[in-house]
């Protein structure tokens, strides 16, 4: 299954021995390599918008990047959440793009690592 397409590859024929459904697509060799091209196209994609995030989220900390000031003090600012941010008066709205481009940045790690990983397996199979 893929995104919910039932695909049968070339190299998977052989264990399905004439008992496939007719709604089941087998992809031909050169049908199997386009879609790994394109996968690696959109891999490359996912890891721009990843880095493009990263960088983002890095100008928005700059200020705060001093040397005096520990990353466990960082962490502790940004860790309270809900009403105990609103009683410590931390929800500006510099506080609020930060934690949104830090959940961006999250986001686009999980689906370039997702995607990576995957393309490296279907190339190691072809």
């Amino acid at each position: 299954m893929f995104y919910g397409h039932s695909t049968i590859l070339p190299s998977d024929l052989r264990s399905t021995e004439g008992n496939m459904p007719a709604d089941v697509a087998v992809l031909s060799p050169a049908n199997v390599q386009a879609h790994l091209s394109v996968l690696s196209y959109l891999v490359e994609d996912i890891g721009c918008r990843y880095q493009l995030a990263c960088t983002k989220l890095r100008r928005l900390l700059e200020p705060l990047m001093k040397p005096d000031i520990s990353p466990l003090d960082h962490m502790s600012y940004y860790l309270p959440k809900g009403k105990e941010r609103n009683k410590l008066g931390l929800n500006t709205s510099s506080d609020q793009a930060v934690l949104s481009s830090y959940q961006v940045c999250r986001r686009a790690m999980g689906w370039y690592s997702l995607h990576f990983h995957c393309k490296s397996l279907l190339f190691s199979i072809f």
